[in-house]
């Protein structure tokens, strides 16, 4: 019966995906032209392999090719562009679904009056600091040039222009969605050198152009959509790479190829949430990815009108728990999924009968290891020759036996100039097993510098060279006890690492967490508090409070840690504002009841972007190895917690599952930006 059943609701689910057309708009240009004349020429960028992840994953949402336009590389003109919206203007109706995709560089240009704009279409002077954003075409100038008339670039207006043509012509039942996976500015700092960037802080205007100075914040794309709410008008959701003043980076897999950060990680959300995926949800957890990977240096933009919708108006086909065969000769087999749906290298999958429901109750046919992970593809090499026809990939599915972490490992760069210091520091790291050095995508870089003739070195996080890891000092380089506590920060904070990507629910230690932040008074004994609560990462002033009330939502009772991660990713306990001498730790709540008094906050440097990391549990924890050097979380004596058990595993590369509900657990995130007062 629960078969049955199980067919029946992801059946329905299959037809409300079905039942409403949908059309897909990709633009993309990876390979930018080198023209002769131009002082100034375009980067090229990865957006050939985003486009690859874009049309995999529109087809397994049941998008039709028929209807999945792409503009790529020399078609990705502003006239094109133009051509190919209305014609999709033509071919959408009323209710229908349309997904328009960007990937590429962007640039602030002038804000020029459609009488000064010549041909380009749909141009208006309405920018307080006199600077459009525009999306970076084909053929587009970095510089301005004589007689141009921003007809190479494609400017927000125009943008904003097809967007309402789109959403009046599916109406209130339509949904679009839009990625615009670039940035128009940014400044990289020292030790992102091997970043590819989609923007540039080069401004397209003409050489007697002035800017105005304005203190309007809403510099990037999403300031110039327009977001009116409207009974005839379809809900229109956009996520942008990064904020105007941020640099959106390109990402690479562990195969060490490249992707728009916000294309790889929305995707990827998506995988993750499943039938959960509200826009609400996928940007708080797309939001959450790239803090965590770009070390509080992105952080991506969303819009909407409506965020609490679900993705494709709750049309999103759920994947599968198994894995198709697609190639199946001699001593390897292909499979369709790869590290968006969990699979890594080294994972031991076995090959079933295509039937096979719970593969704990069937014997596996062939298994084999995964030796190499795509996107969407993964090859593996099996234990047995198999001599069996080709056509023979379709009798099986496949299940993962046992999963690895390999991602334990502690990823380094040493941007050092001294060149003795760096053999130093490569011979030194070369002997440590837990770390792995390298020049790109890299957790951590080591960065040199002389004081008083003698070198000197410190850890960053990322390429953030504000705050040092766990706030150290220079170090001399000349005392061999120096390494070894190098050493000992990236082995700690690899713990952090781990414990702070940690993210799932259960069903009986569970909470519904709101937070306020403060309206006036907010250095005092008695602030006042907003009474609409904040939504996603937040900034908070040096010296300001926010506040956190916690309701237990779980059918047992809950006991809550709140673990404090720095900006320099060191780990402290949550302290009680109201009783210093107590920090919150198993912070008792009865089922169905809120903590009896609500959590205050004040911040204080280091600056930057903060992280809770909020644990429930269904019996007492014991989390004193967290700020401890041993390398086990884990205590001994009887009392420990399957959760301690689980990131252990994921600590020393032995992942064996996930967290489920059965552990009795849930993670939850407060990520919020101090900025001086």
């Amino acid at each position: 019966m629960k078969k049955t059943l199980l067919f029946l609701f992801v059946f329905i689910i299959y037809q409300s995906a079905i039942s409403q057309t949908k059309y897909a708009l990709i633009v993309a240009i990876g390979d930018y032209p080198v023209l002769e004349g131009r002082t100034k020429n375009w980067s090229d960028l990865s957006s050939m392999n985003d486009v690859e992840m874009v049309t995999a994953f529109l087809k397994e949402q049941g998008f039709p090719v028929q209807n999945t336009t792409s503009l790529l590389n020399e078609k990705a003109t502003a006239t094109n562009l133009m051509i190919e919206f209305d014609r999709l203007i033509t071919s959408i109706k009323e209710g229908d679904m349309v997904y328009f995709h960007f990937s590429g560089h962007g640039q602030q240009v002038a804000d020029l009056s459609q009488s000064d704009a010549g041909n380009s279409k749909f141009l208006k002077q309405d920018e307080n600091d006199g600077l459009d954003e525009s999306l970076v075409l084909y053929d587009a100038p970095m510089e301005w040039e004589v007689g141009y008339k921003l007809e190479k670039h494609f400017v927000d207006d125009q943008i904003g222009y097809y967007m309402q043509k789109i959403r009046s012509k599916i109406g209130k039942k339509g949904q679009l969605l839009v990625l615009l996976d670039a940035c128009h500015s940014g400044t990289a700092t020292r030790g992102a050198e091997s970043l590819t960037v989609r923007g540039t802080t080069q401004l397209c205007v003409p050489s007697d152009y002035s800017p105005k100075k304005t203190e309007d914040n809403t510099l990037g794309f999403d300031a110039d959509l327009d977001l009116t709410q409207s009974n005839n008008l379809a809900n229109l959701v956009a996520f942008f790479g990064c904020k105007a003043e941020q640099v959106n980076r390109e990402i690479k897999d562990e195969n060490g190829k490249g992707y728009g950060s916000l294309t790889y990680f929305f995707i990827k959300a998506v995988n993750e949430l499943k039938d959960n995926a509200s826009y609400q949800n996928l940007y708080s957890r797309v939001n959450e990815k790239m803090i965590i990977q770009f070390r509080n240096e992105q952080h991506p933009v969303v819009e909407a009108d409506e965020m609490n919708t679900l993705v494709f108006n709750g049309g999103l086909v759920v994947q599968k728990p198994f894995f198709n065969v697609s190639k199946i000769a001699g001593d390897m087999c292909v499979l369709d999924g790869g590290y968006l749906r969990g699979l890594q290298k080294g994972d031991t999958v076995g090959l079933y009968p295509n039937t096979t429901i719970d593969p704990k109750e069937v014997k596996y046919i062939l298994k084999g290891a995964v030796t190499e992970v795509n996107a969407y593809s993964t090859v593996v090499s099996l234990d047995k020759y198999y001599d069996g026809p080709s056509t023979d990939a379709i009798k099986y599915r496949t299940f993962v036996m046992n999963a690895v972490n390999t991602s334990a490992s502690v990823k380094l760069k040493l941007n050092v100039r001294s060149k003795s210091a760096k053999k130093q520091l490569s011979d030194y790291f070369k002997q440590n097993s837990a770390v792995v050095l390298t020049e790109e995508g890299f957790d951590y870089q080591i960065v040199d510098t002389i004081i008083k003739d003698v070198p000197h070195a410190k850890i960053y996080i990322g390429n953030n060279t504000t705050n040092a890891l766990r706030g150290m000092d220079w170090k001399p380089l000349n005392i061999n006890s120096v390494l070894d506590s190098f050493s000992l920060y990236l082995t700690q904070s690899r713990r952090t690492d781990v414990f702070r990507k940690l993210d799932f629910e259960s069903k009986i230690a569970k909470l519904e967490m709101t937070i306020f932040s403060c309206l006036s008074n907010c250095d005092s004994e008695k602030p006042e508090w907003h009474t609409i609560p904040v939504s996603g990462n937040f900034q908070v002033k040096e010296g300001n409070s926010f506040k956190v009330e916690l309701k237990n939502t779980g059918s047992k009772v809950a006991y809550v840690n709140i673990v404090d991660i720095y900006p320099t990713n060191e780990v402290h306990w949550l302290e009680n504002a109201q009783d210093p001498s107590n920090s919150f730790r198993n912070l008792k709540i009865d089922p169905g009841k809120q903590n009896p008094d609500p959590i205050i906050v004040m911040v204080g440097p280091p600056y930057g972007m903060e992280q809770f990391k909020i644990l429930v549990t269904d019996r007492p924890l014991e989390l004193s190895q967290l700020e401890e050097n041993g390398s086990s979380l884990a205590t001994r004596g009887g009392s420990d917690h399957p959760l301690m058990d689980f990131v252990d595993k994921e600590l020393k590369g032995t992942r064996g599952g996930s967290v489920t509900s059965e552990i009795g657990a849930s993670a939850y995130n407060v990520f919020f930006e101090i900025i001086e007062k």
